[in-house]
Parts: structure tokens; sequence; C-alpha cells
């Protein structure tokens, strides 16, 4: 089997008013005015009569009606939508899509960071006809962000500083505003930076300051699920189904399923080369009959010396892993052809035959696309999800997950309280009297970092392997990237009888334990949990709200 994996049949080719007047004092009236005043009045009575008496003429010559008065129920205004007739914008690779005033072009930087301009090429930018920018940068965090705006204002030839903050939501997504007067050839001018976060990218639009709302209002995520447009592999025999990227290759043949990121019809079939070929990677799916059940398949494997030297075989990171509910095992093997891994993972078909997959050639440069196979692997017309029953706890920081009958959910501390507000929480045994001493799992949330995703897994992983204790026993995953669900993640496992969690240090049940980074909007969550099957399968149901 492994020389299939390291076989590489396809190698690609290169392919107004006036003044108000001033009031005279009031002068005691002489007796010739008395007279005046009787002279005035007389003109005026005339004056009077003959108006009516042709008012009344006109009137005599039409008909009057007198119409019964009738409620008037006044009708809505109509608001168009100013964007209506904007172009949109679509941008697959980092997920979003945005609408654009017609007269602008959309134009891309590929540098370190992904900038569109969207510009009539006039250097002014004071109104969205005359342009706007999106930058698309590595996942950062909002504090970071500001501290940039800040020191590029600060630098500037004629330098300005951030005079306004404030949160605004458009389409379900909150944006910081950052408010300020930039200076643009002969003029200042009101300008905003509006910042979002989402999975593993922060987004940064800046425009004038009087139309930056109704871009933002046209700013839209796509579909979080990479997985949604991938091609699907359905085994209508064996009743299970996959999913594989739409610019990927499969073959199949009666005895297995290979799907490659390369075309192998272009390419010599000799042995794969990690300097000439690179990035190259395949996944074989192939069916055992041989074995009942995962445990009996896998001591035969441990007991099964490698065929290439004979030489007992090197199992990295072995756990239990739940996809569809149902439980698998995961490990990775040391090839001793190429020195590189191979990743692997199998589960039990509810016919009762085992199903494999397995990674090779690249497999170290492409866990996250093998994580996302496997993520998407289903069992068709399979028996009920176990955890349907299980109690439901959702978290006002933004994700919920189920508890089975004999466990709760306590206050981080393993206190009382209110748990469903609180940013860390433990799900424990209901009946443990020591609930650190048994296996456990903790959710910690992290609502306003001031550090990157990376920098807190990484400090983290550093504090418990370092911790003078000494009770890291061995570290059974490194420090790498990974995937929850559909969520860029940072993960490593432990070996040990203490832990070191974002909110305490304790000792524990001496045990294997996983570390879980991720992120979702703003919020960054670590997971840590007990690497045990009921663990693990509370780890299956975990989602974001």
């Amino acid at each position: 089997m492994e020389e299939n994996i390291e076989q590489i049949q396809q190698i690609p080719v290169q392919n107004s008013g006036g003044p108000t007047p001033i009031v005279p004092p009031t002068v005691p009236p002489q007796k010739s005015s008395k007279i005046l005043l009787i002279f005035l009045g007389v003109l005026i009575i005339l004056a009077v009569g003959v108006a009516a008496f042709f008012l009344g003429k006109k009137s005599n010559n039409q008909r009057t009606v007198t119409p019964p008065a009738v409620s008037t129920i006044s009708k809505p205004t109509l608001t168009s939508d100013p964007t209506a007739n904007w172009k949109t914008y679509t941008n697959t690779k980092y997920g979003f899509e945005i609408k654009y005033y017609p007269e602008l072009n959309p134009s891309e930087d590929n540098g370190e960071d992904k900038i569109i301009n969207f510009s009539t090429g006039m250097a002014n930018i004071s109104h969205s006809q005359y342009g706007f920018s999106i930058r698309i940068l590595a996942k950062s965090t909002t504090e970071s962000l500001k501290e940039e705006i800040v020191n590029s204002l600060a630098k500037a030839p004629m330098p300005s500083k951030i005079e306004s903050e404030e949160e605004k939501s458009f389409n379900n997504i909150t944006w910081k505003k950052f408010n300020y007067k930039k200076f643009v050839t002969t003029d200042y001018y009101d300008m905003t930076t509006a910042v979002t976060i989402n999975n593993q990218y922060s987004y940064e639009i800046v425009a004038a300051a009087g139309d930056i709302d109704q871009i933002l209002s046209t700013f839209k995520f796509l579909s979080s699920d990479e997985t949604a447009n991938w091609k699907t592999y359905t085994n209508s025999v064996e009743k299970f189904s996959f999913k594989y990227p739409q610019s990927w290759f499969l073959k199949e043949s009666s005895s297995m399923i290979q799907i490659f990121n390369y075309d192998v019809d272009k390419a010599p079939g000799r042995s794969y080369d990690p300097v000439r070929d690179g990035n190259l990677f395949k996944v074989e799916v192939f069916l055992d009959n041989k074995f009942s059940n995962l445990t009996e398949w896998f001591e035969n494997e441990k007991n099964t010396p490698d065929q290439s030297n004979d030489l007992p075989k090197e199992f990295l990171n072995i756990k239990n892993i739940f996809v569809s509910s149902q439980e698998g095992l995961f490990f990775e093997l040391k090839s001793s052809m190429t020195d590189s891994l191979v990743g692997v993972a199998t589960f039990k078909l509810p016919q009762g035959s085992l199903v494999h997959f397995w990674g090779g050639l690249n497999y170290e440069g492409n866990k996250n696309y093998f994580d996302q196979i496997l993520s998407t692997f289903k069992f068709l017309d399979q028996a009920s999800d176990p955890t349907a029953n299980w109690s439901v706890f959702t978290s006002k920081k933004g994700y919920s997950i189920r508890i089975p009958p004999n466990m709760k959910v306590v206050e981080a501390g393993f206190g009382s309280g209110r748990p469903e507000e609180s940013a860390g929480i433990g799900i424990i045994e209901t009946s443990a009297k020591e609930p650190l001493l048994s296996p456990h799992m903790v959710i910690s949330v992290f609502t306003d970092s001031k550090t990157t995703l990376k920098q807190l897994a990484q400090e983290n992983y550093d504090k418990n392997v370092n911790h003078p204790s000494n009770s890291i026993i061995s570290v059974t995953e490194s420090f790498r990237e990974g995937k929850l669900g559909n969520n860029d993640s940072y993960q490593y496992s432990f070996k040990t009888k203490g832990l070191v969690t974002p909110d305490e240090e304790y000792f524990t049940q001496e045990g294997e334990y996983r570390f879980i980074w991720t992120q979702s909007g703003s919020k960054i969550y670590c997971l840590m949990v007990a690497d045990t099957p009921t663990f693990n399968q509370i780890l299956s149901t975990f989602k974001f709200n």
C-alpha cells in the first residue's frame, strides 16, 4: 500500500428679509389725528363693500358644491436603492462580494497584502464615484489594525490622527470604523477606514466618510463552507460519499478510488521526488473486508512491519476522530522510502467493512485539504445521530455544543454561576468527585484580544511544554495548522499529567489532551479536550452560532 502512496503516476507538464424697522416711541394723539382716523375708516368700509360685490357676482356664476369630509390615507414613499445600478465585484478566493459605482474600474495589486482598488484614475478620493479600496491581509486583531492606521497617519507628509471610532453592522457583519482627516493633493478630506475579521482574513475598506456606510451596505461574505462548490463522489454500493476540490482529478478502479491535485495523464510515471515535484498530492480510498472493527485492524497494522525494510512502522499522532457522528481512527506514518509523512484515516461502514483514506506524496503541505476531504465524508442511509438526544448548551459567546446525559457544563474554574454568559466553561462528568482528575473539556473565549490567533496558540503551547512542573510526558502532536469544521485552527496534543489552559494551571489525570485554537469573527476560541472517544464525539458537535 505504501509503495502506491509514494508512487506518482503523473507529473504535471509546466504549463431674505430686510433689517427690522426701529419702532418710534408712542406719542399721545392730537385732535386732528382723530379726524384723520375717521376718514380712513370710511375709506376701508367702502373698499370692503366693493370687493364683496364683485366676489359675490363671480360666485353666482359658479355652482357651489361642499364636498364631504373624507379621511385621507397617505401612501408610503418608496425609496429606491441608490446602489441598485452599481456593478458587483466578486472575489471567491477571499470569499466576498461588493458593489461599486459604475464609472469605477477595479484593479488588483498582488503584494504581501491583497489590495483591490476601485478608481477612475483621479487622485482625489472625496466621493465614492472617485474611488475606494479594499485590503485583505492575514488574520489580525482590531487593535493591531488601529495601531497601523495611527502610525500611518502620524508618518504622513501632512500628519493627522483618528478623530472618532464607532461600530456598525451591515448584512450581519460588524465593522469597526476609524474616522480621520487626510490631506490629499490640496486639501483635507474626511475619510474612514472600516475593518472586520472573518475566518483566516482581516478586511479593511478605505473610503470617503460620507460614502463608507453605503459601500459597507453592499459588502457580503460568500458561503463560509469552502467545500460547498466541490465535486461529490458517491459510492451507491457501499453507501458513502465525500467531496473533493473542483479542479482535482478522480480515477476509480475495482479496488481503489484515487483523487489527485494534478492531471495524472500528463506525466511520465516516475517515482515522486519532493524536490522536483513539490506540492503534488493524492488521496487513495479503498475498502477492507478482512477486519470487522477498528481495534482489530489497528493491532494488525502495528504488528505488520514496513514492507520496504521489514522494520516496525513508526506511528505518529494517533487519535480517535468523529465524522458524521461515526468514530474513526487517525494516525500518521513515517515513510521509509521518502522520509515524509503519510496521513491515514479509517472508518467502519454500517455494512461492517472498513474504508481507508491514505494521503500521500506531499501530505505535509496538504494536511488542510486532507482534513477538509475527511470532513465531507458521510454515510448514506445511516442510522440516527447518536448525539441527537443530547442536551444543547448554547453560549452567548457565539457557539453551541451537545452534552451527553452523564455530563454537565460549569463555569470556568469549575464553580457555579451562569456558564452560558461566561467566557470560559468546563464540561465534566456529573458524578466526578474530583473533576480535574477525570477526563474533561475546557472552552475559553477571547473577545478583545490584542494578540493574534497564532500568537495566543503558540504562547500556550510553549507554556505547557516549558512548564517548571515537567508534567508533559510526551508531545503527541506538535504545533501545527489544521481545521475545525471549515475554520482554520492551530492544534497540538500532549500526553500529560498537568495542564496550562487560558484560565488556569492544574494537575490532572494522566492522559492525552488536545488543544484546538480557532477564530470566528473577532472572537478567538481555545478548546482543550481529553482525547477519549466520548469527548471526541462531544467535540464533533461543536459549532458556531
